[in-house]
């Protein structure tokens, strides 16, 4: 699986596109109306935000991979 996704580097990067567009999204609804947020919505709005820690784990993951394949070939 992660040779999958190091050979299509495009699904990492539009992973982090689309939490980052998440989590925008989200805050930008939840922090909109202040009064309207409840427990729910807060237990969800905090677990979105790991979306973004995954997705830089995945950038960081395979820029060493990059570097680990360039000293290989080098």
């Amino acid at each position: 699986m992660t040779d999958w996704i190091y050979r299509h580097r495009i699904v990492s990067t539009l992973f982090a596109l689309v939490a980052l567009f998440l989590v925008v999204y989200a805050t930008l609804r939840v922090f909109g109306v202040v009064t309207e947020v409840t427990g729910p919505v807060a237990a969800a709005y905090g677990s979105l935000l790991g979306f973004p820690a995954v997705a830089v784990g995945l950038y960081r993951w395979r820029r060493e991979k990059d570097g680990q394949e360039g000293q290989r070939n080098g």
